[in-house]
């Protein structure tokens, strides 16, 4: 079988070495060619695949063939008989391997109506929310977000700043006993929906949240113990005027509804 290997063999570590560059120079102009990472996640799994069959193949033939030079018959029957017996525990003796294999640690939307929704609205609307599925929205939805934990690494501080600011900002407003907080945040960046995780007035939402559990000392624990006696935040009495979408696990609510209800209330 190492006779059937072409020189073309030679593409599996010029990608490998090309992912590496790229990798580095990634690094020195931060963001200019994306992140870093997005030049070797993909290419080194291709490369890991290719190579991993290769050697397999290999290994397996050189197996058989000492298998066939065994003397007699019998041994030749036992020897294959112990070999099939030991590939065959390596690849049904764990069968909860077959649930996670192949593992690519490929990230999965969960809310497609979610991204469906926005996709047919506006592009030009800003969304925004402390629950994980807007990390999905600008590439299921092509919308905006206002921010998102998935960009929310501090490779460079000037932005990550930013991002934290707006977070902080947003969590505040969402948690308030005073919806006109919502309702400057919302005028002030000109959000246009709001997204809210069905879970996150319970008390045990601080934990699981990581913008949360980030400034857990900060503003997360006092959330907390608002939330364990009962003291909701005022947006929960907008939520079921202002919801536009409502999934198992999220609320859609439109942030122009939430700034309508108390001009309505007011006059």
């Amino acid at each position: 079988m190492v006779k059937q290997i072409t020189p073309n063999i030679k593409l599996l570590p010029q990608i490998f070495l090309a992912g590496v560059a790229l990798f580095v120079t990634a690094h020195l102009l931060l963001f200019k060619l994306h992140l870093p990472s997005r030049y070797t996640n993909h290419s080194f799994r291709i490369v890991l695949a290719i190579a991993t069959a290769i050697v397999l193949c290999i290994t397996l033939d050189a197996i058989f063939y000492w298998v066939s030079q065994q003397p007699s018959s019998k041994n030749r029957r036992i020897s294959g008989l112990i070999i099939i017996g030991f590939l065959g525990i390596l690849l049904i003796g764990d069968m909860s391997l077959w649930k996670i294999f192949p593992y690519a640690d490929y990230q999965k939307g969960q809310s497609p109506e979610v991204y469906e929704f926005f996709a047919g609205k506006p592009k030009d609307i800003l969304i925004a929310s402390l629950s994980e599925e807007v990390n999905y929205i600008p590439t299921f939805s092509q919308r905006s977000v206002f921010f998102a934990w998935e960009y929310a690494i501090p490779y460079h501080l000037g932005y990550y700043n930013q991002i934290k600011e707006r977070a902080r900002e947003f969590i505040s407003a969402q948690y308030h006993s005073d919806i006109q907080w919502m309702e400057n945040f919302i005028n002030t960046y000109g959000i246009d929906f709001l997204i809210l995780d069905r879970e996150a007035f319970m008390p045990e939402y601080v934990l699981k949240n990581r913008w949360l559990r980030q400034w857990y000392y900060q503003m997360g624990n006092q959330i907390g113990i608002n939330l364990q006696n009962g003291n909701l935040p005022a947006i929960v009495d907008t939520i079921n005027k202002c919801s536009v979408l409502e999934t198992e696990k999220l609320w859609v609510l439109s942030a122009k509804c939430i700034g309508e209800g108390r001009s309505k209330k007011e006059e």
